[in-house]
């Protein structure tokens, strides 16, 4: 199995944000890159016309860690990975409203949520109810 390639992106000098290969050298150093974002496409597309899928972790100091891997290969374990979601702007304002309304950040909202739904998963395998009620014997709402 071939060494999977990695790519650092970080602010550059010659545009705000720059790639780096494992050697330290800048490749697609034509491209004006204005964010994060933009430079993840580049390499995005890089990856996509080999075939190839991308693993990513956010630095603490907003850097990324990119590894080019082949499809369906294990990824390999991290402290932290980043994932890039697309929502509606109705899901967004519901997020950042639940965020705003219970002191968290938008990444503990995800956490917290996933957990409830896994907690509802795993009592529906078992045959239990999960729900709202206004009183125990009266479930008003279930999640199954």
């Amino acid at each position: 199995m071939p060494t999977p390639r990695r790519y650092q992106i970080k602010p550059g000098t010659a545009s705000p944000w720059a790639i780096f290969d494992d050697d330290g050298l800048q490749i697609l150093a034509d491209r004006d890159l204005r964010s994060p974002r933009e430079a993840l496409g580049e390499l995005g597309a890089l990856a996509s016309a080999e075939g190839l899928s991308m693993i990513t972790q956010e630095r603490p100091d907003h850097s990324l860690d990119v590894e080019f891997a082949p499809p369906g290969q294990p990824a390999p374990r991290r402290e932290t990975y980043m994932l890039t979601l697309e929502m509606t702007p109705e899901i967004h304002d519901t997020l950042t409203r639940i965020a705003r309304d219970t002191g968290q950040s938008l990444s503990d909202v995800i956490r917290s949520a996933l957990g409830m739904y896994q907690l509802a998963v795993d009592a529906h395998q078992k045959g239990k109810t999960v729900g709202v009620s206004d009183k125990p014997e009266h479930v008003t709402v279930r999640f199954f």
